[in-house]
């Protein structure tokens, strides 16, 4: 899990453990969700992608404001 999660972030292996870590903890958390007799690599593989997905917008997200912020001062 930890190769895959270092390939979507570009090797930055300090964020590759953390979102394999919260993976954990959010695979826990929501263990009641797990169908039995399916596929837990699977399951725990797409929740890692979709917290990196959402960890990667929010990034998107707030370089468009603070970018949006330093406009708006240069027109004052």
């Amino acid at each position: 899990m930890v190769n895959y999660a270092r390939s979507l972030t570009r090797d930055d292996r300090t964020l590759a453990e953390d979102l394999v870590q919260t993976t954990c903890v959010n695979a826990l958390a929501a263990r009641n969700q797990f169908i039995p007799g399916t596929n837990i690599k699977a399951w725990l593989f797409t929740i890692l992608k979709n917290r990196f997905l959402s960890l990667k917008g929010r990034k998107f997200n707030t370089e468009i404001s603070l970018d949006a912020v330093t406009d708006e001062e240069d027109d004052s």
